[in-house]
């Protein structure tokens, strides 16, 4: 793949969005397009649909619905009685996570200042996606003939909240063409108050605006982000550059950065293998198996827990303590059987072996 699967369904996504906007868009009178512009979008329009009727029959003739449920994926019936049965993506779960209270801010502006912003093919499909995907049970139902419910609320991403924000702001208080009653202008005035207060980290009582992106801006490179383990992935990817390396025997969550990073596979790291799931046993596995060219990662290096961690529960607040995962007495074993492990690199609280056969 030359993209990641979920940024080529989201880059298709939007495209067909814009395709269907500008469709629509052609059999207005008003809009003033000429001939040529009209036909050519009437024509990517039915394209469109042509394609999704194909993709809808393939799906439904060939393949099967994924289990869905909350938390992520809801019944529309709770809201819709009559819509009882159908899925759509949970709204309160991680679509609210990805809005949150600047988002409807932004939706607020936008319906007020629609006239400013309709011509916008890119900007009107962006803020229509929830309604195309999120909240629309059809496209739910489609969704999960391709894809797990943990992955419908991604088209959240697609909302062009800081574009369109940004435009609005400059066209209500910049643009020196734009001509606005004095209510107007304090509609907007409160509505950009509202976004100030939205980016805003507040505590109140026992709530926290946990939507807020302040936290997502400070610097966590070296306690929490890609620096954190930085030279640990160079290393591994040096050595299975120069040697054949068959497994890397680590904890699950460093096997899951590992694994993705040095070979771009996905390892899902609830699976707790190696370490914890063999935190009991692994002595015997060690000296019975075998582990040939496979590399032992002992990682020990703990990652800080940042404020977007705690409060956004996408991952457990834990899932950088790493060394928790490992045997208390793994370091003595290694040390008393130096014919099964070879240090090939160390660095802070790390260490990488190469294992080999046991000679009995």
């Amino acid at each position: 793949w030359l993209i990641h699967r979920q940024e080529a369904l989201l880059t298709l996504i939007l495209l067909a969005g814009i395709v269907f906007v500008r469709g629509i868009r052609s059999y207005v009178p008003a809009v003033g397009m000429s001939t040529m512009l009209k036909r050519r979008a009437r024509s990517s329009l039915q394209f469109c649909l042509a394609l999704l009727t194909f993709v809808t029959i393939y799906a439904f003739t060939t393949r099967t619905m994924a289990p869905w449920g909350p938390p992520h994926v809801v019944d529309l019936g709770q809201f819709l009685p009559a819509f009882t049965g159908l899925p759509i993506d949970n709204p309160f779960f991680r679509f609210w996570d990805t809005l949150g209270y600047f988002g409807l801010g932004v939706y607020a502006w936008f319906l007020l200042r629609w006239k400013s912003l309709v011509r916008s093919d890119f900007l009107t499909a962006g803020m229509l996606v929830p309604l195309l995907t999120n909240l629309n049970p059809l496209y739910a139902v489609l969704f999960l003939h391709f894809g797990p419910a943990t992955g419908l609320w991604r088209t959240a991403y697609l909302m062009p909240l800081g574009i369109t924000a940004a435009i609005l702001l400059t066209v209500t208080f910049l643009s020196k063409s734009a001509r606005q009653t004095s209510g107007q202008k304090i509609k907007a005035y409160i509505i950009v108050f509202f976004l100030v207060m939205s980016l805003i980290p507040w505590h109140y009582q026992e709530r926290f605006n946990r939507t807020s992106r302040v936290p997502s801006m400070l610097s966590v490179h070296e306690t929490s982000g890609a620096g954190l383990w930085q030279d640990l992935i160079k290393a591994v990817d040096q050595i299975q550059a120069k040697r054949e390396v068959r497994r890397i025997i680590t904890d699950n969550v460093t096997r899951f950065v590992l694994y993705s990073a040095t070979r771009s596979q996905v390892w899902w790291w609830p699976e707790r293998e190696y370490f914890p799931k063999h935190r009991d046993d692994y002595q015997e596995d060690f000296l019975t198996s075998d582990f040939t060219h496979s590399l032992l990662v002992i990682n020990k290096r703990n990652g800080v827990l940042t404020n977007s961690a705690q409060y956004a529960g996408h991952w457990p607040p834990d899932i950088l303590k790493v060394s928790q995962h490992y045997p208390q007495d793994l370091d003595e074993f290694i040390a008393t059987h130096p014919n099964l492990f070879e240090l090939l690199w160390s660095a802070a609280d790390v260490n990488i072996f190469l294992m080999h056969p046991s000679k009995n």
